[in-house]
């Protein structure tokens, strides 16, 4: 301390000056109070003030908001902003008294994490917030951080839900009417719809201490403004138009909205035009979301309350609806409120001033006249019924929120009154509503469109894991899953492959090969999405062309599933050099990873040779030439999955022509084109299972290992239909191996991923493209490297 100076402190909340308590021993702090310092002297300017609060409680269970402010800011007849003061009129919720100003007094904010670590302090602005909650013995405040008293932002991670960590305002909200109920309906709302369209406020329970004072369970919200919107959305804050209830400005202006507004209304919204036309002014899926929500919960302290919606005039331009006090929901005041038909209540073109007024309900019901929005709105509650407000999935979100705060729930019940047992009673009836909700607005949403009936829709992904479906706007996380949707209102169906897969058919109830499938779902139905591998390998592995007159199971040829997944080949077709010989695998043929099959000119002769051998599906229906033959694999679209043409002549094996040894493959990762990757079999051939000639690949492969990453030569160059492309990699890492023409134009990207270190096969069908030299890219992590390829056509 300079000469002349000394230490001053206060214990109440107020601001010490050289007046107050002389700092000359230190403070034994044996109850959670608020302790204010500064230096004072005569002849200097004060010094800034250190605020600190002390918990002398153990460890808090919930993060701690510990604000301090001269008393009189709050509690004065004349200034406190918490108090009734002399203007208030007698009866509920007390108008004109000083909570209801819009004055703001200085603060010092603390955040004190549950260990008792103090992790964030600064000073700012508070006034109280919300609106009939006011009038609450606890009641809302809402921070603000201003130049003129610190910082211009709050910079800390109040939510470590979201990235966001710089906040002009917070909100510590009371709950609203949920205020001596379950203390956390909204934020359990604006939960529920996080994976929607919907930008939702951040929410974190937290203890509050006024003055070192205990003051009970706190929201901590992020303040619905325009600093929220530009931190949510990146939109420009200076640059929005801000409108609530009809068309009251908050900031910005109205006119854009209101032109909106009149041409939906004056335009026939059946004529899908005239509904395009909409869809540029106001983000439809955004809208959707809102009213689908807010009807469901059954908020009605809405539409004609708490409505608020903006647009970006920097951005699309495009009207959006903000979610918030959605705290009159899940049976606040009614326990049988799940049967509540708020639906008719949200379209009534009829409905009182208070809440739902004929102008809150206008868009809504013009909107409703387009086929397009009318379909999308009844499937978005399907789709989110079965989904997002499962009752399982609610069930679960109110105990996790409950659990949350139940440690703290007896202080705060001491602190304001209550009981534990009427909160837990309460919090029964939010699991209620839950539980028989959909049922109810099921019956709803069919009265209200004239519908039919609801019917069950089964869906599920062949082979397990491969791929996904999204239905209408919802990604199921597991399969078989089962839905219920509405009759005579399509829902849209989505194929989605997973890494290394491409989507092949639909299959069941429904089928087609279009990744997008429309359904009315008349009746139950079940529909399986068929994927395959994006490379898949069906390899030609086994021929017997020529049998032996003492083991004449007569022409054979063995096909094996290299491609590690199952593969459904239905529909494939196998032929020789012979167009008119054509063998199509029949329907549900399925070869799972590693499996083999069959197919043999004459059943009966192939059974009395190979009794055992179950894995064939029929007779090939033609034979094959001793001589020499041109065997190709066709999938499904006709491309050539594998192909090689045999010969019973050198460099071929000359045994298997007529001798009692089959044409066996050395390995199915060789190339079956090249004559040395096969050998005479052994015995007679080893049909439906490994070869018996099989070699480890490191035994065969001609190219030793690189040092380093490397592309090879494809094989074979030049090449017909199909060609096999080698990479080898040094080490895991993300890679892309793309064709492109000599021109330099991409043609194909035959993988973008990631890949472990060692030897990589590709097959690149080029029967779609006109003959010609092509380039082949490999890329991984900064090794580059290019080879030319020859197609011959």
């Amino acid at each position: 301390l300079l000469p002349g100076t000394s230490i001053h402190f206060t214990e109440d909340g107020s601001e010490p000056t050289a007046q107050s308590v002389l700092y000359s021993v230190p403070l034994v702090i044996e109850n959670t109070k608020v302790i204010r310092a500064r230096v004072c002297g005569s002849g200097y300017l004060p010094g800034p003030v250190t605020t600190h609060t002390y918990l002398v409680t153990g460890n808090p269970s919930l993060p701690v908001i510990a604000l301090c402010t001269a008393p009189e800011n709050l509690w004065d007849e004349q200034t406190g902003i918490y108090v009734r003061g002399p203007d208030a009129e007698p009866e509920l919720p007390y108008y004109d008294a000083n909570f209801w100003q819009d004055w703001e007094k200085p603060v010092h904010i603390e955040y004190i994490d549950t260990d008792g670590t103090g992790l964030y302090s600064a000073d700012g602005g508070v006034r109280i917030f919300g609106g009939w909650s006011r009038a609450n013995p606890q009641k809302s405040l809402a921070l603000f951080a201003r130049r003129e008293y610190g910082p211009d932002a709050f910079d800390f991670p109040f939510f470590p839900d979201k990235p966001i960590r710089s906040f002009q305002s917070l909100v510590l909200r009371n709950s609203g009417n949920d205020w001596g109920f379950s203390m956390f309906r909204d934020p359990l709302v604006q939960n529920l719809v996080k994976p929607t369209s919907l930008v939702v406020q951040a929410y974190r329970p937290v203890i509050v201490y006024l003055n070192g004072e205990y003051w009970g369970i706190h929201n901590l919200r992020e303040k619905l403004n325009e600093h929220f919107i530009a931190s949510n959305y990146g939109f420009d804050p200076d640059r929005l138009d801000i409108l609530e209830y009809y068309e009251a400005v908050i900031q910005g202006e109205s006119d854009h909205y209101l032109q909106m507004l009149n041409y939906i209304t004056s335009h026939d919204m059946h004529i899908p035009e005239y509904y395009e036309t909409a869809k540029t002014c106001m983000d439809m899926d955004n809208y959707i979301d809102y009213q689908v929500s807010e009807i469901y919960f059954d908020n009605t302290d809405w539409p004609g309350t708490n409505i608020k919606f903006f647009r970006s005039e920097a951005g699309d331009a495009k009207w959006r609806w903000l979610l918030f006090d959605t705290d009159a929901c899940f049976g606040l005041y009614d326990h049988f409120a799940y049967l509540h038909n708020t639906l008719e209540f949200a379209t009534d073109p009829d409905g009182p001033p208070f809440p739902n007024p004929p102008w809150s309900t206008l868009l809504i019901r013009h909107l409703l006249d387009n086929t397009e929005f009318r379909n999308g709105f009844i499937n978005r509650f399907a789709d989110y019924m079965n989904t997002l407000f499962d009752p399982d999935e609610i069930i679960a979100c109110i105990d996790s929120m409950k659990t949350g705060i139940e440690n703290e729930m007896e202080n705060h019940i001491e602190k304001w009154g209550g009981s534990l047992s009427a909160w837990e009673d309460e919090v029964e009836v939010m699991r209620e509503f839950a539980r028989h909700r959909n049922e109810a607005v099921r019956t709803h949403i069919i009265g209200q469109f004239n519908l039919e009936a609801v019917h069950l829709l089964s869906l599920n992904v062949y082979p397990e894991k491969t791929g996904s479906i999204t239905i209408n706007t919802v990604s199921p996380s597991g399969y078989p899953w089962e839905g219920i949707y509405f009759q005579n209102v399509p829902v849209l169906l989505h194929a989605d492959p997973g890494d290394g897969f491409r989507f092949l058919r639909w299959d069941g109830d429904v089928t087609g090969d279009s990744t997008c499938l429309s359904v009315d779902v008349t009746e139950d139905l079940s529909v399986t999405a068929v994927f395959e591998p994006a490379d898949i390998r069906i390899v030609i592995n086994e021929i017997n062309y020529h049998a032996s007159h003492d083991a004449d199971s007569e022409d054979w040829i063995e096909l094996v599933n290299n491609s590690g997944f199952p593969v459904d080949i239905s529909g494939w077709t196998l032929q020789d050099s012979d167009e008119a010989h054509e063998y199509t695998f029949p329907h549900r043929t399925v070869l799972e990873a590693g499996a083999y099959l069959v197919i043999c000119r004459n059943l009966s002769a192939f059974r009395l040779v190979f009794p055992d051998v179950t894995v064939v599906p029929g007779d090939l229906g033609f034979g094959l030439n001793g001589d020499g033959e041109h065997i190709r694999l066709y999938d499904g679209g006709h491309h050539i999955a594998d192909s090689l043409t045999y010969s019973d002549r050198y460099p071929w094996p000359a045994l298997p022509d007529g001798n009692g040894p089959a044409l066996a493959l050395k390995n199915p990762d060789l190339d079956n084109a090249v004559p040395e990757n096969w050998a005479a079999s052994n015995g007679h051939g080893t049909p439906g299972e490994i070869n018996d000639v099989v070699t480890e690949a490191s035994e065969y492969s001609d190219v030793p290992a690189p040092a380093g990453s490397c592309l090879f030569q494809n094989y074979p160059n030049p090449f017909n239909a199909s060609t096999k492309i080698r990479f080898y990699l040094c080490e895991y890492g993300s890679v892309s191996l793309k064709v492109y023409n000599i021109q330099g134009e991409e043609i194909e990207t035959l993988f973008s991923g990631t890949k472990t270190a060692g030897d990589h096969v590709f097959r690149w069908h080029a029967d779609r493209l006109p003959g010609g030299l092509y380039l082949i890219r490999l890329k991984a992590g900064r090794f580059i490297q290019m080879r030319k390829m020859l197609y011959c056509k």
